[in-house]
């Protein structure tokens, strides 16, 4: 839909859709990673398959595509006979810090100039092939406040998810959906 804005609104329609390049970076989880970073917002320790010796990595680790999708070809790393197992396995590989933590999600929902209207945070509880089955509604105003400032940088219009893993009691971001996430309808019923 982004790459066809122009053609789409040529008819009077209006996408409530980031832009391409914010598209470029939200779908690439490598590029996800250096945006948190520009922004100054922790986000795990993040690698390519060659910029990581796995005789010196420090464990655990997690591996997962750049561009995948619904927790897909993403697996936990435990030393380096995995790891090297892994990075021939999944393909286009980024390796992270493993975070243990609770997984947040949040839906941001911005209008069509960019302003955000709402920010709600779901904790998952229970995930199914990548989307999440059961969740909590939580509030934590670091999350929030993170939110709101991927959702100015990227330029937001429509719809966003982010996504962060705690580490004790600091939310590391780790991706952006340009779209609504699968728990949306928990916001929603939250009010």
């Amino acid at each position: 839909l982004a790459a066809n804005r122009p053609e789409i609104e040529a008819t009077g329609a209006r996408l409530a859709l980031v832009s391409r390049e914010a598209v470029d970076i939200t779908a690439d989880k490598w590029e996800t990673a250096r945006f948190f970073q520009r922004l100054g917002l922790p986000t795990p320790r993040s690698w390519l398959p060659e910029q990581i010796d796995p005789e010196r990595a420090d464990y655990p680790l997690f591996i997962k595509p750049r561009f995948g999708s619904a927790g897909k070809d993403a697996f936990p790393i435990a030393d380096a006979r995995e790891l090297r197992f892994f990075r021939d396995y999944v393909p286009s590989p980024i390796i992270q810090e493993r975070l243990a933590g609770a997984e947040i999600t949040s839906d941001v929902v911005c209008d069509l100039s960019g302003q955000v209207l709402a920010v709600v945070s779901r904790r998952r509880i229970e995930v199914r092939w990548g989307e999440v089955a059961k969740g909590v509604t939580v509030y934590d105003g670091r999350i929030t406040e993170g939110c709101l400032q991927v959702a100015r940088a990227l330029g937001a219009c429509g719809p966003i998810t982010v996504q962060c893993m705690m580490k004790g009691e600091i939310p590391y971001f780790t991706e952006i959906n340009a779209r609504l996430g699968g728990g949306v309808p928990l916001g929603i019923a939250a009010g």
